[in-house]
């Protein structure tokens, strides 16, 4: 079923990185020529979403350009297949390094996980390696996409380009300003892919801020990069294509959230003193585990080196350098 009779949802299975089935989405949208909205992983475009658009009528060497709204690899690994067949892949400007340069990718994403935990010894061999986790590339970027910037799709879709960061420190949503109909991609996750996770996040202050944004907005329809569960849902119920005022309700379950795990972390760090985030982690997830599911085993040891991305824990140490104030 097409959404605002021009946008053809898009699903793709791959497994996680913990051995799991997960889903990406992805959204086709008519313009003068069909556009993509997010790729999914390295494969998906032709192997998942090729026989989708082939029965709207749309061959994938058609595709008039493909827009990614952050530089994971679940989102950004099928433009690299396509920008390999030459259509041309734009990504926000700020990620661009983090696709064309893959050392750059791991000190952004990686390294301070390995330095709250107190293994910095280990970034730079592996800053170096091909074990990336959700990153891929490298790639080089066709169309660096500028903050606020509109691009004509055609004489009645017109997208701009609005920031959205917190899941990553640059990630951007895609605002079909004629309909109110925005691609958000993970920048909004409520309980997260996973149930018993905790949600992805890098930059929590700028995650409250893109919420309050959105509910500023008029956001008719909001479309997102997973399945992702909230607090009414479960694996085969969670929807990606969410109307108003389920976006009001959403966006709001994920402010609460978001509080939920900043609260657990001011409250552990002034309990516990100058402490090492090691010792942080237990009784920060505890409180958590009062207000969210969780089945991360998160009383395990960490192993050295890190096992990364350990997506719980990397958002733990988002929160942990908020209240520590290096992340504002």
């Amino acid at each position: 079923m097409r959404i605002l009779n021009k946008i053809i949802p898009l699903l793709s299975n791959f497994s996680s990185l913990e051995g799991g089935n997960m889903h990406t989405c992805a959204y086709c949208l008519m313009g003068d020529k069909p556009y993509l909205f997010d790729a999914g992983n390295s494969g998906d475009v032709t192997s998942q979403y090729a026989p989708e658009l082939a029965l709207n009528g749309i061959k994938v060497e058609d595709l008039g350009g493909v827009f990614v709204t952050h530089a994971h690899g679940d989102h950004v690994g099928g433009a690299i297949e396509l920008h390999n067949m030459g259509i041309p892949l734009m990504l926000p400007e700020a990620e661009v390094p983090y696709l064309e340069d893959m050392p750059a990718a791991f000190d952004h994403f990686f390294a301070p996980s390995f330095r709250a935990l107190g293994q910095e010894e280990y970034i730079p061999e592996l800053r170096m390696g091909s074990k990336l986790g959700y990153i891929a590339g490298p790639c080089k970027v066709d169309r660096p996409v500028k903050d606020d910037e509109v691009f004509a799709l055609a004489s009645d879709v017109h997208i701009r380009v609005v920031p959205i960061p917190g899941h990553t420190d640059n990630s951007v949503g895609y605002y079909w300003e004629e309909t109110g109909a925005i691609f958000v991609g993970d920048a909004i996750q409520s309980y997260g892919q996973c149930v018993g996770a905790l949600p992805i996040l890098q930059n929590p202050p700028a995650f409250e801020r893109t919420l309050k944004k959105l509910l500023d907005m008029n956001v008719q329809v909001m479309m997102t990069g997973h399945m992702f569960q909230t607090s009414g849902t479960h694996g085969v119920t969670a929807n990606n294509v969410k109307f108003q005022k389920e976006i009001d309700n959403f966006l709001l379950e994920n402010l609460e959230i978001h509080q939920i795990m900043l609260d657990a972390m001011n409250d552990t760090v002034a309990e516990k003193g100058d402490v090492p985030f090691t010792e942080l982690i237990v009784p920060a997830m505890d409180r958590i585990a009062k207000h969210i599911p969780i089945l991360a085993d998160y009383k395990a040891p960490i192993p050295r080196p890190y096992n990364f991305p350990q997506l719980w824990l990397d958002t733990l140490v988002a929160y942990y350098r908020t209240v520590k104030g290096e992340i504002k």
